[in-house]
């Protein structure tokens, strides 16, 4: 593993020591007993000074009612969620777990009923559309591009439904192409809807633990960066 690290590394014609340092990420990572199968998850080595309300208060089985105003620069009244398949549950869980108001979708009901079940802050709804009405976040943890574009701009109508200023938050890994466009189909709307590209890693046991990578460009060039001091 190592070595298909470093020459990986090699291969990147990036102006920091990238290979350098993505012997570092490996070296830390195996001393803090991440293997194979966490692949980004060694980012987290060196975000340890971050907090993480999410992971922090999913751990502890003590629902906080009120979401975090230090951690949340506005309050958050409703997160919609859709996709509580078998990582989808555990992410939209673990949100409930950290004080918010969590309303999930899914296709299949006896996930959504299984859902309900985790805390009272936890609501269903009937269609994707629901799930994204008055919701400050909505969350797609869906298995594809094409599902995703569904969702929101077909049978599933959730775009429309979202209010003024609100947040897509991309959790399947889809191609860039995708995202681009997906981008450019919500500006049209005028209602400033921002898109966030945030692909998970970590499988079904670190969802449910909150413990999942999320793996945005800016947190993977901070660990570099700081790997590299």
């Amino acid at each position: 593993m190592k070595g298909i690290v470093t020459s990986t590394a090699r291969g990147c014609g990036f102006p920091l020591p990238l290979s350098s340092t993505a012997e570092q990420l490996y070296i830390s990572g195996s001393a803090q007993g991440f293997g194979r199968e966490d692949d980004a998850g060694l980012i987290r080595v060196f975000l340890t000074q971050l907090p993480s309300a999410v992971h922090d208060l999913s751990k502890s089985g003590v629902i906080n009612q009120d979401p975090s105003p230090n951690l949340t620069p506005v309050e958050i009244n409703k997160v919609g969620f859709i996709g509580l398949g078998a990582m989808g549950i555990g992410m939209a869980t673990s949100l409930v777990k950290a004080g918010f108001a969590v309303c999930g979708y899914d296709i299949y009901p006896p996930s959504v009923e299984r859902f309900l079940k985790c805390g009272r802050k936890a609501s269903g709804a009937q269609t994707p559309a629901d799930a994204a009405i008055d919701a400050q976040v909505l969350i797609l943890m869906v298995q594809n591009a094409s599902q995703a574009d569904d969702v929101l701009f077909g049978s599933g109508k959730a775009a429309v439904s979202l209010p003024n200023g609100s947040v897509v938050i991309l959790s399947s890994t889809v191609p860039p192409s995708f995202v681009r466009d997906l981008r450019a189909r919500l500006v049209v709307l005028g209602r400033n809807i921002d898109l966030v590209d945030a692909p998970v890693s970590g499988g079904v046991g670190r969802a449910a633990n909150g413990q999942l990578t999320v793996r945005l460009p800016k947190f993977i060039f901070a660990s570099i960066t700081n790997a590299s001091r």
